[in-house]
C-alpha cells in the first residue's frame, strides 16, 4: 500500500524513494523539503493498514498500529519527526 501510494502521489514520486525495509523499519530517501509531507504521508498509510486488510480481504486485525517516523542523514542519526 505505501509503494501504491509513493507512485501515485505526486510530491512523493518526484522526491522520494523507499529504500529499503528492515524488520518493522523502513527507509526513505527524501528531499528535505519534503520530509514532513512523507512523514505525514507514511504515517497516515501505515497506520491505515487495519482498514485496508478488512476492505481488500476482509481480515480484521484488532491491535493498534501506532507508527513513530524519524529523520537524519544516515540510520544511527535520526530523531523523531511524528
Amino acid at each position: 500500500m505505501l509503494v501504491r501510494k509513493f507512485k501515485e502521489d505526486n510530491i512523493l514520486r518526484e522526491n522520494a524513494r523507499l529504500i529499503n525495509t528492515i524488520h518493522d523499519s523502513v527507509m526513505v530517501d527524501c528531499r528535505a523539503e519534503h520530509k514532513d509531507y512523507a512523514a505525514a504521508v507514511m504515517k497516515e498509510v501505515m497506520e491505515g493498514v487495519v482498514g485496508e486488510m478488512k476492505t481488500q480481504w476482509d481480515l480484521f486485525f484488532d491491535l493498534p498500529l501506532r507508527v513513530e517516523v524519524e529523520s537524519g542523514s544516515c540510520w544511527g542519526n535520526t530523531t523523531r519527526l511524528i
